[in-house]
This record gives structure tokens, C-alpha cells and sequence, in this order.
């Protein structure tokens, strides 16, 4: 069992200690020897590069690749007064000074840079105390925001997580990313307590109200980068979302296709 941290980064999804907080051995990558202290934690994911999210509110402070060709993301979180900063991904689905939740996508898991596989090195800054501070220790504390959204069976949801075969957890079926379904079943006794269309149940952590959901039908002329700049986003992130409807090619967008705007 994952701590509840990386549980929420992942949502669910399988992932595993590979190098721990602290003292070690220092390795040769790429021809580069690592440091002997290691300033966060590594969570591998049976090379999957899967999604990670951001803990809950906060902002994008920093963003880019490394001198060692490491991409990464840094999010403040002003409830906890840390800054925690995710590494070596595959890819960046934030833009600098974002707002986020728990439900944002800030990037896909890689190992670019200093990294011999796929992984999340996970980096948490104590702002009160000015150090870096053991990932698995600060969970151990950590308590949710707390929320006073509820749900309803018939309401509709967007789904970011892992599903199950029952509402106690039961068999991991597949991740959702960004689904928009509906609640057909809820037994609040259960750790997923919510049953979504006739695919499984998931927690409430990885649900949402869609009421920021926004649609915007393409006119002639559109390119997504126009697009995202109305909204406020990134092309990408407004492909990733669409990819259903506008399909391979993300430069051929056609009048009359309404896209999610997230």
C-alpha cells in the first residue's frame, strides 16, 4: 500500500518504491555520477507512463527540463506550505502559474534525464522549515482538503482514476482519464463508493462536478493554439481532451466539431 500522497498523484494506479528519501550509493548515468543524498523519493510504475495529477489546489511555480535533461513540474501548495516537485516526465500538460487541483493532469510519467527507467522522482520542499523533507514521512500527516461537494445517483461526473470490480475495492480494472459519466449506484460504506455507467466504482477523490467543463465549437479558421489561447490553456492539453473528436492529427480541426474545454 502506497502512502495517501502518491496514491492521489497516481490515482490508483500501481506504482511502487524504487529508491527511498536520504543517504545512498551514488550511480553513473548517462556518464554523469548522482549525488550521494538523495532529495526526494522514486516511485516506479512497471514502465507505464501513466498519468500524474496534482495533490489537490495549488499553482504551478516552475516548469521546464533540467541541465540533465530531466522534464519537470514544481506545484506550490499554499494549505501545506510546500512546494513538491515531480521529475523526469515523458511530458508537461501545464503552463507556468496554472491553478490545479486534483483532478489536473500536470504531466505523463517518462524518465528523460539522470534516469535508467520510468519513474516519479518526487521532491517535497518544507517552506516552514527551508529543507527537503522525506515524501513518505510528510504523508504519513497529511490529511484531504476537505470538501462539502456531494453527489447524487443520476448526476453527472467527470472520472479521473482507477475503477473497481466493487465498492470496497475488490479486482483494479482500468484507469479513466478525463470520462464523463454518469452515477448509477452509491453505497457510501464502501472506500469507492460510487458506481459510474456500467463501468465500476471509483472514490470520491476521483470524481468531479463537470460544472467547469466549457464546450467550444470550432469555426472556420480555428486552430487549437487560437483556441487555447481563448480558454487560457494549452493546444495540447485541449487535444489530449478531444482526441475522440478531432482524431490523429491535431492541426486538421473542422468547423462545426465541439470540443471539451477543461
Amino acid at each position: 500500500m502506497m502512502s495517501k500522497i502518491t496514491e492521489k498523484i497516481f490515482k490508483g494506479s500501481k506504482h511502487y518504491i524504487t529508491s527511498n528519501f536520504g543517504d545512498r550509493s551514488s550511480i553513473v548515468v548517462n556518464g554523469v555520477t548522482t549525488p550521494t543524498f538523495h532529495n526526494g523519493t522514486d516511485y516506479g510504475t512497471d514502465g507505464k507512463k501513466l498519468p500524474q495529477y496534482a495533490l489537490e489546489k495549488g499553482t504551478i511555480v516552475n516548469l521546464g527540463t533540467d541541465q540533465a535533461g530531466a522534464k519537470f513540474v514544481v506545484i506550490n501548495y499554499p494549505r501545506l506550505n510546500v512546494n513538491m516537485s515531480h521529475y523526469h516526465l515523458d511530458s508537461i500538460k501545464v503552463s507556468k502559474n496554472q491553478q490545479v487541483d486534483n483532478n489536473t493532469i500536470i504531466g505523463y510519467t517518462g524518465k528523460t534525464g539522470l534516469a535508467t527507467g520510468i519513474h516519479l522522482h518526487l521532491a517535497i520542499y518544507d517552506l516552514n522549515k527551508k529543507e527537503y523533507v522525506d515524501p513518505e514521512v510528510f504523508a504519513e500527516t497529511y490529511e484531504e482538503e476537505t470538501s462539502d461537494v456531494s453527489f447524487k445517483v443520476g448526476d453527472k461526473v467527470v472520472v479521473n482514476g482507477t475503477l473497481y470490480s466493487n465498492s470496497y475495492g475488490g479486482k483494479a480494472g482500468k484507469t479513466l482519464v478525463n470520462h464523463e459519466g454518469i452515477i448509477t449506484i452509491i453505497n457510501l460504506k464502501g472506500t469507492k463508493p460510487y458506481h459510474i455507467d456500467k463501468l465500476g466504482w471509483v472514490a470520491k477523490e476521483n470524481i468531479s462536478t463537470n460544472a467547469n467543463v466549457k464546450t467550444y465549437t470550432v469555426v472556420k479558421g480555428d486552430t487549437l493554439s487560437r483556441i487555447a489561447k481563448k480558454f487560457n490553456t494549452t493546444w495540447q492539453i485541449i487535444y489530449e481532451d478531444n482526441k475522440k473528436i478531432i482524431g490523429s492529427n491535431p492541426n486538421l480541426i473542422k468547423p462545426g466539431q465541439v470540443l471539451t474545454i477543461k
